[in-house]
């Protein structure tokens, strides 16, 4: 697929441009509806989506849009062309998003996060001064984020998770101390050690709360690391298999090839021609307003 100047198109033009084709994400994207609905695969998932729909979309994720309805009135903003505004995917929350990138919003919230959208559309008016506008978005785009996540949280909450409960905390300091160690320890008796808790029990506890044992988590965690460095950089495969120090470059090709059916060489090819680029200008932001 060819670059796309997101600057040329309007928010139905870009999905247009995108329909029915695959597409792989080297940045993060979030797609916000206030009117009509479109249906779209993440990840070979598919949703239907509509005026309150909240999509949140992380680097290396593949997108496909099947329908876009005529009067579709949507948002879409990326992290490309707001500074450090990326940081779900470095964060815990990626865990969350990674597993359910689309969810329904609350009346309540709907309001505020339109509020955040207009926000964002008058600081890019492009009649504004950039400069005057650079940190003002990058600070808006933080608190959004924040909110964002807080509003999960606490519909998690509502829904019966007991952020009381110590699994609650024992699963957020694993994917902290994960985030923080991946490239060294894969094993999980190093996590559970600094825990102080039993590997096996370690595991069970991990898998109570999350649904999933750590090392799903482990594999997640790397493979998509390995994914971000085929996609967004000049580093060469040995190279990244010894950034992310795999022993040697066959055991890195080895376990990128068990978990993606495909080698790394044959991914980084294959995914040049989906991914989805934006040539904004460093004065510009990305976000398609109705």
């Amino acid at each position: 697929m060819r670059a796309i100047d997101f600057s040329k198109y309007t928010q139905k033009e870009l999905l247009s441009e995108i329909n029915k084709k695959r597409v792989i994400m080297d940045h993060q994207l979030l797609f916000f509806i206030e009117e009509g609905c479109y249906e779209v695969t993440i990840n070979n998932e598919g949703f239907h989506l509509d005026k309150g729909s909240l999509t949140v979309i992380l680097p290396t994720a593949e997108l496909c849009t099947t329908y876009i309805s005529d009067d579709l009135l949507i948002y879409i903003l990326s992290s490309r062309s707001i500074e450090n505004s990326d940081s779900i995917n470095k964060s815990r929350s990626f865990e969350y998003f990674y597993e359910h990138p689309v969810f329904i919003i609350e009346r309540t919230c709907y309001e505020d996060i339109l509020k955040y959208m207009k926000l964002f559309t008058s600081l890019a008016d492009k009649s504004r001064p950039p400069a005057c506008c650079t940190k003002a978005i990058t600070l808006l785009s933080y608190s959004l984020e924040f909110y964002i996540r807080n509003y999960c949280l606490s519909k998690l909450k509502r829904n019966g998770m007991d952020t009381t409960n110590p699994y609650f905390y024992l699963y957020h300091d694993f994917i902290d101390d994960l985030k923080e160690n991946i490239q060294e320890q894969r094993h999980v008796s190093f996590y559970a050690e600094k825990q102080a808790i039993h590997p096996k029990y370690f595991s069970h506890l991990i898998k109570e709360f999350s649904g999933h044992s750590p090392k799903y988590w482990i594999t997640i965690e790397l493979l998509y690391l390995c994914k971000n460095l085929l996609l967004g950089s000049d580093l060469s495969i040995k190279e990244i298999s010894d950034k992310l120090n795999f022993s040697h470059i066959a055991v890195f090709s080895t376990f990128f090839k068990n978990n993606t059916g495909v080698c790394p060489q044959t991914y980084r090819e294959t995914s040049q021609k989906y991914r989805l680029l934006d040539q904004l200008d460093d004065s510009s932001i990305h976000l398609e307003q109705p």
